[in-house]
């Protein structure tokens, strides 16, 4: 993408804890324990904001489900200034459930 549509937003907002539901707050642990973290927050135009996780392990990014798993997906687009390497995606289901 060529240019940054964010207009001054931030990848991931202070208030983060505050955007979560109780079920995304108490998987966060154990997906951390596994590698994923937050990479940034998805506003998409018309739908619900939507966390995108990053396994630090193996590159694979995934959508941070309200229950508090992760939906891999393989179509996330990412700005060049964020520097996610999509390129070692995997088609393997994650390996945490709560």
């Amino acid at each position: 993408m060529d240019k940054d549509q964010r207009k001054g937003s931030i990848p991931i907002p202070d208030n983060l804890d505050e955007l979560l539901t109780k079920e995304q707050r108490q998987a966060l642990p154990g997906l951390k324990y596994l590698g994923w973290g937050p990479c940034f927050l998805r506003k998409r135009m018309f739908l619900e904001p939507e966390m995108v996780m990053r396994n630090n392990n193996d590159k694979r990014l995934g959508v941070f489900e309200h229950d508090g798993n992760i939906r891999l997906q393989g179509d996330i687009k990412v700005r060049d200034g964020d520097k996610v390497d999509q390129a070692t995606q995997h088609e393997d289901p994650p390996v945490w459930t709560k």
